[in-house]
């Protein structure tokens, strides 16, 4: 017995993105843009809320491939920056961030070291909230306290050492 597959669109559409993922034998930013174009097809096809015409649909993936990828740039960015930075200057500024990110660890609770490493992981806040228990706005003030109170750490960590604290935005 042979399942029927579904034809046209919008199926025609997922297809055309499954096979440009398969273009990649490495995980780059548009791979990740990509499976997030994916995702967003799933959803929409998911909540009955498929645009009418192809065009628009397909503008509105272009959109979300775009800016999965661009996410993906900027959190490579910050994971070159912040969690390996010997790889640009040599052992010794890495052993010194990794004793500060354990200092940070050590002073955050498990929850919030927890937040704190899953938004640098880039999980949106909706699934925090949604495996949390607790309202989107809830995560989102959760993790703006927590990144002042690091914040402040850090200026007072420059004041003791007579350095200039950066001017607060």
């Amino acid at each position: 017995m042979k399942l029927a597959t579904p034809s046209g669109y919008p199926w025609s559409l997922y297809e055309s993105i499954q096979s440009q993922t398969e273009r990649f034998t490495r995980i780059a930013d548009v791979a990740w843009g990509l499976e997030r174009g994916l995702n967003f097809f799933l959803a929409i096809l998911n909540a009955n809320k498929v645009p009418d015409t192809e065009a628009e649909f397909q503008r509105r993936i272009e959109t979300v491939v775009a800016s999965g990828a661009w996410n993906e740039r900027n959190r490579a960015r910050l994971r070159r920056k912040y969690l390996y930075p010997e790889l640009k200057f040599g052992m010794e500024p890495g052993l010194i961030a990794l004793n500060q990110v354990d200092a940070i660890r050590n002073e955050l609770s498990p929850s919030d070291w927890g937040l704190l490493t899953a938004v640098a992981a880039g999980v949106p806040y909706d699934e925090l909230a949604a495996s949390a228990g607790l309202s989107v706005g809830t995560i989102r003030t959760r993790i703006c306290r927590l990144r002042s109170r690091l914040r402040r750490r850090v200026a007072a960590g420059r004041k003791s050492l007579g350095r200039k604290a950066p001017e607060q935005t």
